[in-house]
């Protein structure tokens, strides 16, 4: 019986975590105002432990531009790069949307 139940929860764990990856993209993409400038190119990656980047690349796949995360299926983090360091004010969004810190960088 206590094997049964920790597969069960294997199972679920499995199935939540799976979802909200495939989620993360679709919360990136909802968000309006993401745009890389040309010739950049905008590229996904995984981010922290279950989350996803989404990002504007250069070329030489340096981040520039625009850089946004989400966490959970949740829009998490925002940002900009330039030449491949963080540049300007980046801003941390809890569950409601709010932006709840604002951290500049010494590049600004």
């Amino acid at each position: 019986m206590r094997i049964t139940l920790t597969l069960v929860l294997f199972l679920i764990i499995g199935l939540i975590e799976g979802c909200s990856s495939n989620n993360n993209r679709a919360v990136l993409d909802s968000y309006p105002g993401f745009s890389c400038l040309s010739p950049s190119t905008i590229k996904y990656e995984a981010w922290g432990q279950n989350g996803l980047s989404k990002a504007c690349v250069d070329a030489q796949g340096a981040k520039d531009g625009q850089f946004w995360t989400t966490e959970m299926g949740r829009f998490f983090l925002r940002g900009f790069y330039k030449s491949g360091k963080e540049s300007g004010t980046w801003e941390f969004i809890d569950k409601e949307g709010v932006v709840t810190r604002k951290v500049m960088t010494k590049q600004s």
